[in-house]
């Protein structure tokens, strides 16, 4: 990495494959299709870098964060 460019998002890619993710992560994740896959390894990696987050949190708020985006989960509503 250049010290004076920040790392590209491929990068954070290849750091996401090298540590295993939670189970049930991995689980949901691999009923999504590729396009789903790629966009929650481009948010873990956000998270997890520039959120500072630890990667099982990570993780798991982008799972969350992309299921919600593409309506395959429901914010609960209020009573």
């Amino acid at each position: 990495i250049c010290p004076h460019q920040p790392p590209t998002r491929w990068f954070f890619l290849f750091l996401l494959e090298v540590t295993p993710m939670n189970t049930l992560v991995e689980h949901i994740l691999r009923l999504l299709d590729p396009d789903l896959q790629e966009e929650f390894s481009e948010r873990a990696a956000i998270m997890e870098f520039e959120g500072k987050l630890e990667r099982n949190y990570a993780e798991a708020l982008a799972l969350l964060d992309v299921l919600r985006r593409h309506g395959l989960i429901h914010p609960k509503t209020q009573r």
